[in-house]
């Protein structure tokens, strides 16, 4: 049985991490939300308002972890184009 066909991951998150001061060990919390919002985009098919949903919750999650919410709000944005969900 042949494999299904995957989009890669993204090979980096375009964030300067110094100008969002985030600390080295919060590069892979960083990173694993941004995989997270990646297998929503591309494996789940998620798209439009509901996606903004999700990438909202997924901030709310990870903020509540420890990280900076401007640097979440950064990564959801720069990386995958999802803007706020609408009241």
């Amino acid at each position: 049985m042949p494999s299904p066909t995957r989009s890669p991951p993204p090979a980096s998150l375009h964030l300067d991490v110094e100008r969002a001061s985030v600390n080295t060990i919060n590069y892979v919390p960083c990173l694993i939300s941004a995989r997270q919002l990646f297998k929503l985009s591309n494996k789940k098919g998620i798209t439009g308002e509901s996606m903004a949903i999700e990438a909202k919750v997924l901030v709310d999650k990870w903020h509540a972890r420890g990280l900076s919410r401007d640097v979440l709000v950064a990564i959801r944005f720069e990386n995958f184009s999802i803007n706020e969900p609408k009241p």
